[in-house]
């Protein structure tokens, strides 16, 4: 029904009205081809993030494993491993037929007559394994060593003929235990032991210039927290040698083999053989024997040189 005034023809539409164009095949194109690159944007920026993340994790476990190859190379030899059980029996015997020629020809001709070996032994510490972190990227992943020790006793070198006093000791109280020879004695000794080919390792840990800097000077001296007994060989620090040899090994080649010269008290009950720790065996005559056997041995008045021959029979 129609109202007065109304028409029944529709009014013309406005632009408003009128509906937007249809995009065509190259609009739809477009619209498809932004949205790709906008999708292969995100992808690649997600790439970078990722491959980012797993060179800060490399970096990390090549920081603290000492490198890549550390990280990732399986880890190194094991003490039981068949190459380094042979490579100890390869240099046991030259160890010990070594030690026992240095005592007997080297060192027994240059000390005092009366000077006899009181005994013998033998140390394996335990493997050392190469540290690999951030800190620290040791050239080895395992290092084996071994020594050979053997004791001298050696007789009372005499009394000084100027004794030296402590101050507030009895006037007339001598307090140097070995006197003038000693000097002249070890003096022998670094004679014979250079003779043989074997170098101070620096220079001036020979047993002469352990003698010059420590004995020379401290002999007689208060020693001891309530400095109630004198300064003594055993007080002296060790001298230190190395001399190269043969490699123990078929293939040839050369090994060093450092030497540790040491002192010790006639009568000591310290731990002067003890100082390897617990896997240190002592004989006495060919028989196991404790420290303080070998330590008794030592003739009264005297004193105990410690000739200790050590190498390193793996590494790698």
């Amino acid at each position: 029904m129609s109202h007065p005034g109304s028409s029944d023809v529709p009014s013309p539409a406005t632009p408003a009205d009128l509906p937007g164009p249809v995009p065509g095949a190259d609009g739809v194109r477009r619209v498809r081809a932004a949205g790709h690159r906008v999708a292969l944007a995100v992808v690649a920026a997600l790439g970078v993030v990722a491959l980012m993340c797993v060179g800060f994790v490399l970096w990390l476990v090549a920081a603290v494993s000492g490198g890549l190859d550390d990280a990732f190379g399986g880890g190194g030899p094991d003490p039981g491993d068949p190459q380094v059980t042979a490579a100890q029996r390869a240099a046991t015997g030259p160890l010990t037929t070594g030690t026992r020629r240095l005592a007997r020809t080297v060192a027994l001709p240059a000390l005092p007559a009366g000077t006899a070996v009181v005994g013998a032994g033998e140390a394996r510490p335990p493997c050392e394994e190469g540290q690999h972190n951030f800190k620290i990227d040791d050239d080895f992943d395992l290092s084996c060593r071994m020594s050979r020790l053997t004791v001298i006793g050696v007789p009372s070198p005499g009394v000084p003929t100027s004794p030296v006093q402590i101050v507030g000791a009895t006037p007339g109280t001598p307090v140097v235990p070995f006197g003038e020879p000693f000097p002249a004695q070890m003096a022998a000794l670094d004679a014979a032991l250079q003779a043989d080919g074997w170098q101070p390792q620096p220079a001036t840990s020979s047993v002469t210039g352990v003698v010059d800097d420590y004995w020379v000077k401290l002999a007689g001296q208060p020693r001891g927290t309530l400095g109630d007994r004198m300064y003594s060989a055993g007080d002296l620090p060790s001298a230190s040698y190395a001399k190269t040899v043969p490699a123990a090994t078929t293939s040839g080649g050369k090994r060093e083999v450092t030497l540790e010269v040491s002192w010790i008290d006639a009568g000591s009950q310290d731990t002067a053989l003890a100082g390897y720790g617990g896997w240190t065996t002592l004989t006495r005559h060919g028989a196991t024997a404790s420290a303080r056997d070998v330590l008794a041995a030592v003739p009264a008045g005297g004193y105990g040189v410690v000739l200790t021959e050590s190498v390193e029979y793996f590494r790698a």
